[in-house]
């Protein structure tokens, strides 16, 4: 799992702190390493951005219930210390809806775009302004 906060020497932290998931910060750091990938030829660093950043990330971070990515999680299933932990911001879905398409990019399969299409739909029934949407395509 991607943690949150870390050593500066990389080492994990003990409590709380050290076992905070944020979701939509992993998946955000996994396009941007997918990106960087991609450039520079880095296909090990391609494959580990898609599994392990953006996949298992937006796994953990996916609330199978009732939709959308949850704020913060306890990598050892605890309740997290943040009050707003499920709360589900619209950020982490815009992330994932980058992320998701440039790792079916890089992979072509198909199950991130059935990803995407999970978070595009969570997204627009939940977190948009149609009206926004509809004036900014109508103008």
């Amino acid at each position: 799992m991607v943690l949150e906060k870390v050593t500066k020497e990389g080492k994990e932290i003990s409590g709380a702190e050290g076992r905070l998931l944020n979701p939509g910060h992993a998946i955000e750091a996994g396009w941007f390493l997918l990106q960087y990938a991609t450039r520079t030829q880095n296909y090990e660093l391609a494959r580990i951005a898609i599994d392990k950043f953006i996949e298992q990330s937006f796994d953990t971070g996916w609330d199978d219930m009732y939709g959308g990515i949850l704020y913060y999680l306890d990598a050892s299933g605890f309740s997290p210390t943040q009050l707003e932990w499920n709360m589900k911001l619209w950020w982490p879905h815009a992330e994932a809806l980058i992320a998701l398409l440039m790792a079916y990019k890089e992979t072509r399969d198909r199950r991130f775009i059935e990803k995407f299409d999970l978070v595009f739909q969570y997204t627009f029934s939940h977190v948009s302004d149609r009206n926004f949407f509809s004036q900014l395509y109508h103008s």
